[in-house]
């Protein structure tokens, strides 16, 4: 009786967690979905005889409809006259909200901006002869840094620190994959660190 009660909690529990992710990825694929249907809705209602609620395919035709305006206004702001525009939004808008440049620097450098100076991956050195993965958030004029240690597997926590900029040691490496090591427990950041930059 209790290897019957074994063999089917097992392959009940087995089941679940084979079931359980499928389902949670349906979830969020049907709601991202239904997003994106409400913010090109408005888009589409601009064009007179057109209606993403009368659509055979709405999803779709809204998918297309938010490429479209993204490739327009991205070739909008490589302009000068929207490069300049888009420095004065953020500088006045944008900026002064709690926040925004942070986030604005970390999107940048997460998206392969080498130029982006902020949250450039790192080792930290520390006192006992050991390293730390680190963020560079800010270099202070007087030689020291500002760095996020990141915690693993939840990189988006940490802690903040101000150390001597010699302590600091650049990888040469995309942030996405120096995160991704980080949600994995480590795995795949020691190949990542050979990429160094000693400073």
């Amino acid at each position: 009786m209790r290897a019957i009660r074994t063999f089917v909690t097992a392959t009940l529990a087995g089941g679940f967690f084979v079931v359980l992710p499928v389902v949670l990825v349906a979830f969020v694929i049907d709601e991202t979905l239904d997003l994106i249907v409400g913010l090109a809705s408005p888009i589409a209602d601009l064009v007179p005889g057109w209606s993403l609620a009368d659509a055979e395919h709405p999803e779709l035709q809204a998918g297309l409809i938010l490429v479209l305006v993204s490739l327009v206004v991205g070739l909008a702001m490589r302009s000068t006259l929207g490069v300049g525009l888009g420095r004065a939004v953020e500088r006045t808008v944008l900026d002064p909200i709690p926040g925004y440049s942070m986030m604005r620097g970390f999107t940048r450098r997460f998206a392969g901006n080498a130029d982006e100076a902020r949250f450039a991956p790192a080792l930290l050195r520390l006192p006992l002869d050991g390293q730390a993965p680190a963020l560079i958030v800010e270099e202070l004029a007087d030689g020291r840094a500002i760095v996020f240690l990141p915690t693993s597997p939840t990189p988006g926590v940490g802690t903040l620190q101000i150390v001597a900029a010699d302590r600091l040691t650049r990888l040469d490496v995309p942030v996405g994959r120096f995160m991704d090591g980080l949600f994995h427990m480590g795995l795949g950041l020691g190949a990542l660190t050979e990429n160094r930059e000693q400073r």
